[in-house]
């Protein structure tokens, strides 16, 4: 299951120009951590150079633009070594009138039937995902975060899907990104957009992950969250209240525990994974010394190592990636 609560609640309007330099946002937010405000300016400004682009899926072409990315992700899943074979699932778009649902839960998946508490048991997985996305009345359309929302329900289905649910998608959020970056390097210019907006909100949730445990520096990481925001203040910062009176009434720790397995993990899992090459296998997270998580290892379905070839390539040249995709026609 994938809940984006925090980066969607707090921080889905990152679309604009960064309004300060580099050294400008370090400098004037001494309470977060500098070199994670360095690397979401630094993303900002590649995201930012990005052409204007949609995930064009509507209501009519919804079944056949989701099959079109199914089947162009297949052998990217089977390319990363974590999988043997590749297992389509029906997808389903819905739509709720609960506020939890219609504006946090972005898709989930059965697994096949795999995992309790769904009354789906069939062998092909069942895909739902918010139908948002597809009414032009919602800031969701056709937005940016589609393709990695589909691509990490899928990466569930291959088998990164049963075990302790931190792990889970944790490991879930790391796979997406390789198998994303290897579709970018093969020269899908489209998942770059995906790619360079799931990777920026992962570094956001882990920076925030550390600003939240005090009022001063959670204010300084909202006035940041604006500084890089292109859409009006106002607008930043409304959305802002209106994260803050949802955790209010959802609690603190529930947050904490949402921003470390969806966010301050996995990018700790991509940063240690590119330092050694590769993360091994391991069936659950293993721990320090003093209990914490490593994140050193990675939910492997076949046992195989994970190795990040294509986000090192993808990380070393961003900028030649970004040039690129400017000069790409439109289909």
């Amino acid at each position: 299951m994938k809940i984006r609560l925090l980066v969607l609640a707090l921080l889905c309007a990152l679309l604009g120009a960064s309004a300060f330099t580099l050294t400008r946002s370090v400098d004037e937010y001494p309470l977060l951590n500098p070199q994670l405000v360095a690397e979401i300016t630094y993303l900002s400004k590649e995201y930012n150079a990005l052409p204007v682009h949609h995930y064009v899926v509507t209501a009519a072409n919804a079944p056949a633009f989701t099959l079109e990315w199914q089947i162009e992700s297949a052998p990217f899943f089977r390319d990363t070594g974590i999988i043997s074979s590749y297992t389509m699932a029906n997808v389903v778009y819905t739509f709720s009138d609960d506020p939890n649902e219609a504006f946090h839960l972005l898709g989930q998946t059965d697994c096949g039937g795999e995992v309790a508490g769904f009354a789906v048991q069939n062998p092909s997985p069942t895909i739902w995902l918010n139908g948002r996305v597809f009414n032009p009345v919602s800031p969701w359309y056709q937005s940016d975060f589609w393709l990695p929302t589909i691509i990490h329900e899928i990466a569930h289905d291959q088998g990164v899907c049963v075990g302790d649910s931190p792990y889970v998608e944790s490991s879930t959020q790391v796979v997406t990104l390789e198998v994303m970056a290897a579709m970018v390097n093969s020269g899908n210019l489209e998942a770059l957009h995906g790619l360079l907006y799931e990777w920026r909100s992962i570094v956001e949730g882990a920076l925030m992950s550390e600003a939240v445990k005090s009022p001063k520096a959670l204010a300084q990481f909202q006035r940041f969250v604006a500084s890089v925001d292109g859409s009006p203040e106002a607008i930043a910062f409304s959305k802002g209240q209106v994260a803050g009176r949802f955790w209010t009434k959802t609690g603190i720790e529930e947050l904490k525990g949402i921003l470390t397995r969806y966010e301050l993990a996995p990018y700790e899992m991509v940063k240690n994974g590119l330092r050694v090459g590769y993360l091994a296998a391991n069936e659950t997270a293993t721990v320090d010394s003093e209990g914490r998580q490593a994140y050193a290892t990675i939910l492997s379905p076949n046992g195989q190592a994970l190795p990040l070839d294509d986000l090192r390539y993808l990380f070393n040249h961003l900028d030649a990636l970004v040039a690129a995709a400017q000069l790409q026609p439109r289909r």
